[in-house]
């Protein structure tokens, strides 16, 4: 009795749902400022409701303004075409949007050509639960019930229907005057056949039954950032890329959430670029053929505790057996900082403050006078009206070069590529340029026998700030009643903690960072006996990284006073880093089918060796900001040589 009251009762509200009457039906704005296809695409989602409309009389990119919170459709759609000359009419199930003058609209109904319905089955005969039924060109579209039969209201006779379901090949067909459908959709055997890279080795995509995800080249190569995670950004469910923004910063990636078993307490997935770990954030993504993606844990469970965050697979590109191949791929943007806090001017900052302290009964900060000052700006020197954001950020540029030859016979093939990345910051002096080069070569000895070379470099100059982040904070907290420049162009001295971010930002002092990369791989391939094959692979990274850090005496000169004001000194450091890894694998796999039974079975071996050292030394208080060296440094204020070596195995 209690199970058929309860389904009674779900009956009869969805009987109301479906028929929800036009003055009730609600949408949730959130952001007030949408264009009308953004707003159009919402009350879809939210209501149910599908709009019809010609895309020559309304303009679906104009921006509109509506009231955030929760409002009827009516009047979000009286908002939105107010004064445009567009009327709406609400037909069942549908939102039909006209131009004022044209003559009455037809009912849904009296516009559709005809009713089309059918049953997909696949190729045994069994229903196809949710195949996707859509009209070409059209938003007009449908799935198919627990039976597989479906029913949608098409345009005309002349309507193409594609049929779609993942695992099948989609199909195309003409209505003309078939009003009944029987379609038996065939599987995609070319995509169950795709070989996805996993753990030590490749699976076809129809025996995988683990979290994988690919992202092919084409994705990562039209998307227009600076490094190979940003590109990940959306593209990967459960993967959330955090960006930071600076140039030579490398965005922060999380996998389904954090698993930290690694010694630096990271939660970064493991990375692996053609089976050794390597970062490929600042790689050529023209390099890039996949990524695959591990994200459970039956997959990356061959990795160990180092994969508890998952795994990143990248493959790159490898040359092809034919003619020899150019190619070239650039471009050039520019990046305008979105969201900024919005500020207020001086005379208004003033009367909030004043209005702040007489809310705690306190007496005012600033005076009529001054505001008054601040409002007229007769005097920029004692009342200024400082837009701190606007002097301190600025649009970014960038720039992406590279070419690709490629080309080989049947016994040997090779692929050289090379490219360039320029990035700027928001800050200025703050910029990237990154260079890469690579070789890959595979050599077919014979017909059990077959060697790969790889060869990879890349350089990373940046040039950054001291202390960026704080800089950050300080042009936030600066307030519009404290002078950026006097009138004779010199910088403004407010007494206190913050004063002048400006000076910092265009005299503090930089950062010179240059990285250097050098790698090398080397892999075997030897068919022991039908479907036993030995693989060896030898890689070698060396790095080198120079890091210069030149901070300057800050000189303020009070303009009323001229009084000379100094913070800090001149100070220099000088660091080195190295790292040395090398990579040995030894896998044996089989593979082998019989009937409809396949095995696949692998024993590995890998061995790793690293180690790092690094030297660093530093002297300050330089009478002068002309010599950046350390032996021209003052002696009594100094730090000797820091040298220490790290051996990891």
């Amino acid at each position: 009795m209690r199970l058929s009251t309860l389904g009674l009762f779900a009956c009869a509200f969805a009987t109301y749902a479906a028929n929800m009457d036009a003055q009730t039906a609600k949408v949730n704005i959130t952001n007030s400022r949408m264009t009308i296809g953004a707003f159009i695409e919402q009350v879809e989602q939210e209501t149910g409701y599908m709009f019809v409309y010609n895309k020559r009389e309304v303009d679906a990119n104009r921006m509109v303004l509506l009231k955030a919170g929760s409002s009827s459709v009516a009047d979000c759609l009286n908002r939105v075409f107010d004064g445009s000359g567009i009327t709406y009419v609400f037909d069942d199930d549908y939102i039909v949007l006209t131009k004022r003058g044209d003559k009455q609209v037809l009912s849904i109904a009296q516009q559709v050509g005809k009713n089309i319905t059918g049953v997909i089955v696949d190729e045994t005969g069994l229903p196809i639960i949710g195949a996707n039924i859509v009209e070409k060109g059209t938003t007009n579209g449908t799935v198919t019930d627990m039976d597989g039969k479906f029913s949608i209201n098409v345009s005309s006779d002349n309507a193409i229907l594609v049929v779609s379901y993942i695992g099948y090949v989609d199909q195309q067909f003409t209505v003309k005057n078939q009003k009944k459908w029987d379609i038996v959709l065939k599987e995609d055997l070319q995509s169950l056949d795709e070989v996805v890279v996993v753990g030590y080795g490749t699976q076809r995509k129809g025996n995988i039954a683990t979290a994988v995800t690919t992202v092919k080249a084409e994705t990562l190569q039209n998307r227009p950032v600076q490094t190979v995670g940003e590109a990940l950004q959306g593209q990967v469910p459960g993967l959330m890329v955090t960006g930071k923004g600076a140039p030579g910063e490398a965005p922060s990636l999380q996998l389904r959430g954090s698993a930290v078993l690694n010694a630096d307490n990271s939660t970064a997935p493991l990375v692996l670029v053609d089976g050794v770990p390597a970062d490929f954030n600042f790689l050529n993504p023209e390099d890039i053929e996949s990524i695959n993606v591990l994200k459970d844990a039956a997959s990356a469970a061959i990795y160990g505790s180092r994969a508890a965050n998952g795994v990143l697979l990248i493959t790159t590109k490898r040359g092809k057996e034919g003619k020899p191949t150019f190619r070239y791929n650039g471009s050039v943007g520019v990046n305008t900082p979105m969201h900024m806090p919005e500020t207020v001017s001086s005379a208004q900052y003033a009367r909030i403050m004043n209005e702040a302290a007489a809310n705690m009964n306190q007496d005012p900060i600033y005076t009529a006078e001054q505001i008054l000052g601040y409002e007229n700006g007769a005097d920029p020197n004692r009342y200024p009206s400082t837009d701190w954001l606007d002097l301190a950020i600025q649009n970014t540029v960038t720039t992406r070069h590279g070419i690709e030859a490629s080309g080989g016979t049947e016994k040997v093939k090779y692929l050289v590529s090379a490219g360039v990345d320029h990035q700027t910051g928001i800050f200025p002096q703050t910029q990237q340029n990154v260079f890469n080069v690579r070789s890959s070569t595979d050599i077919r000895i014979s017909k059990k026998i077959d060697i790969s070379f790889d060869i990879r470099y890349q350089l990373r100059d940046m040039e950054g700030l001291n202390d960026q982040q704080d800089i950050y904070k300080q042009v936030i907290a600066a307030d519009p009643t404290m002078v950026a420049y006097y009138t004779d162009g010199t910088y403004g001295y407010n007494a206190g903690f913050f004063t002048n971010p400006l000076v910092a930002l265009y005299e503090g002092g930089q950062k010179f960072t240059n990285r250097h990369e050098a790698s090398g791989l080397f892999k075997l391939n030897y068919e022991i006996i039908d479907g036993l094959t030995f693989t060896g692979i030898a890689n070698v990274k060396y790095t080198f990284k120079g890091e210069d850090s030149q901070s300057r005496k800050l000189v303020y000169k009070n303009y009323f006073t001229q009084e000379i004001i100094e913070k800090g000194q001149n100070s220099y450091s000088d660091r080195r880093d190295q790292n040395n890894y090398y990579n040995l694998q030894a896998l044996l796999n089989y593979k082998k089918s019989f009937g409809i039974h396949n095995f696949d079975i692998l024993v590995g071996y890998q061995q790793e060796s690293e180690s790092s050292d690094w030297l660093k030394g530093s002297r300050s208080g330089y009478p002068t900001d002309l010599i950046w060296e350390l032996n021209p440094g003052p002696k009594d204020n100094w730090v000797h040589p820091t040298f220490r070596v790290i051996d990891c195995r």
